[in-house]
């Protein structure tokens, strides 16, 4: 299915509705599952609808290891959803629907305050739900690298964090496209 920094994407067997990941080397990739594991353990405690990130749904034993089950994103025909930066680069999308889906993400990471360590179009699934309707979804990166927890629970200081994060990517698409100087955040 895919093919992510630190992780394989593989189809689960006989589920298309959902994927396995496998961590590419076992130090790194261990150890961001864990955080990531970790972290779903706290929106699940939280109360979080995860309606804009995939499920996680637990680990199984494969002929690679530990896979680790989630959600699968796809299109209303079946296919895999394509990841922001296809959009981006094949231009078949406008600036306004960038634009506005990047303003339904922005508005879910701040009202259920979900941290996101890697936000980038190489981490946001479109979903094509026909009628040329489309929702985003993150598919990693989902959780936190800190080095004192702590701070995280201040709400204020989760705020800031989320959105010193998100105004990276969008300086880096920026940077990439002349059209993203329309954006503005809501938060």
């Amino acid at each position: 299915m895919g093919v992510g920094d630190r992780r394989y994407c593989y189809e689960f067997p006989d589920q298309p509705g959902l994927c396995i990941k496998v961590p590419k080397a076992k130090k790194n990739g261990y150890r961001q599952q864990q955080r990531e594991i970790r972290y779903y353990s706290k929106l699940a405690d939280r109360g979080v609808p995860l309606e804009r990130i995939t499920r996680y749904h637990g680990c199984i034993d494969s002929n690679l290891g530990t896979g680790y089950v989630y959600d699968a994103v796809r299109d209303h025909d079946g296919v895999v959803s394509k990841k922001m930066n296809h959009y981006l680069d094949e231009g078949k999308l406008s600036p306004e629907v960038h634009l506005n889906q990047l303003d339904i993400l922005e508005a879910y990471l701040f009202e259920h305050q979900v941290i996101v360590y890697d936000v980038n179009p190489h981490n946001i699934l479109y979903k094509q739900l026909g009628n040329d309707r489309i929702e985003p979804y993150l598919i990693d990166g989902v959780g936190d690298v800190v080095a004192i927890p702590i701070l995280n629970l201040s709400d204020t200081l989760v705020r800031e964090k989320i959105r010193r994060r998100w105004l990276r990517m969008i300086d880096r698409l920026r940077r990439r496209f002349a059209w993203m100087e329309n954006y503005r955040m809501q938060h």
